[in-house]
């Protein structure tokens, strides 16, 4: 999954984590994890006051990001987050296996780049 995320990022594709985590494991994650380096960002539940899958977490990051859902694709593994995200007109999936990510990433990557993935 890292060395997708780098591929993607390396195409100029922006990836984010969103986390439900306290402020503690929120901060091990972006410095012993190295998440600080290896995402764009990382939106915790800590620092944003509220929780996946409320309406208002995924309105703080698109807010944050600047941007509209439609300009985002989500993946979570628990349906209820998916839901949440839906909410706020993001592209949400159920994350179910990493063939099944890549096949969607790359369809999403080929209707906007027009190429094949």
């Amino acid at each position: 999954m890292i060395e997708k995320i780098k591929q993607l990022r390396s195409e100029g594709i922006k990836c984010y984590l969103a986390t439900n985590q306290e402020k503690y494991r929120t901060k091990y994650m972006r410095e012993t994890m190295d998440f600080e380096n290896i995402f764009d960002g990382v939106f915790s539940s800590a620092e944003l006051e509220c929780k996946k899958p409320e309406k208002e977490f995924f309105q703080k990051v698109l807010d944050s990001l600047e941007i509209n859902g439609e300009e985002v694709l989500f993946f979570d593994d628990d349906q209820r987050n998916i839901n949440g995200a839906k909410s706020s007109g993001i592209k949400s999936f159920l994350y179910v296996g990493f063939d099944k990510l890549e096949e969607i990433i790359g369809n999403w990557i080929s209707a906007f780049t027009g190429v094949t993935k």
